[in-house]
């Protein structure tokens, strides 16, 4: 179904143009604009709600529905839901889960306070699974990336609990 939804998303955006009196943000003109793209990263981050303040830039990556199979920052469409953005309009997104292991990735210059911010609103979330964060991360080998995460994470816990 969401191959569909995010095909007529796409679809939509070629023949028509947004209609005047119908409320548009940013976000979804960028897309508009740009066809095949989804946000990632700290956008994606910010659209679920995962941290409270907007980035200054929109980070983007390509659906494989668009991308070459070269592309280093495709994302297959099981990856991809639509999320509301602040004024209501629903844009293609990374799924939570590849949003933050994405920011986890060594390439990629996210703060260690914003994924902070992050992974407490993800564990807290009433649909966290921690399973399926795991599987996420073997898929995209960054099981490492998670591990250390979360171990530091627990370290800290420990550095403050301590007396």
């Amino acid at each position: 179904m969401l191959d569909s939804v995010y095909q007529s998303f796409v679809a939509s955006r070629i023949d028509e143009s947004p209609v005047e009196d119908e409320v548009y943000d940013e976000l979804f003109k960028f897309l508009f604009e740009n066809i095949g793209c989804v946000y990632s990263h700290d956008t994606a981050l910010y659209l679920h709600k995962l941290i409270t303040e907007e980035p200054c830039h929109y980070s983007i990556s390509e659906s494989t529905t668009i991308a070459s199979s070269s592309s280093t920052h495709a994302v297959p469409v099981e990856d991809i839901e639509l999320v509301d953005t602040p004024l209501g309009n629903l844009v293609p997104v990374t799924n939570v889960y590849r949003t933050f292991l994405d920011c986890l990735s060594d390439d990629v210059l996210i703060s260690e306070s914003t994924l902070v911010e992050a992974w407490i609103n993800l564990y807290n979330h009433k649909n966290f699974k921690l399973a399926e964060l795991i599987k996420v991360s073997q898929r995209l080998n960054l099981n490492n990336e998670l591990i250390d995460f979360i171990e530091n994470i627990i370290g800290a816990i420990n550095r403050e609990a301590s007396p």
